[in-house]
């Protein structure tokens, strides 16, 4: 993307596990390589603090209390 965009730095635009998926891989780039080819990170929905809740309900078939019709 940096270099089909004349070498201008790059948004990084991610959803649900993309987030933390590319948080990851930013964290062990040296601050030099993010400075030249990133702008900016953008995680949408991204489970950051963890998803053991959601799993839970759907092996559990909790339905956290809600009326499920």
């Amino acid at each position: 993307a940096y270099n089909s965009s004349g070498n201008k730095r790059v948004h990084i635009v991610t959803h649900s596990l993309g987030g933390p998926t590319i948080l990851y891989f930013l964290n062990r780039r040296p601050l030099s390589w993010k400075d030249k080819f990133v702008s900016s990170f953008i995680p949408i929905a991204g489970p950051f603090a963890g998803s053991l809740k959601a799993l839970k309900t759907m092996v559990s078939g909790d339905n956290l209390g809600m009326e499920v019709p």
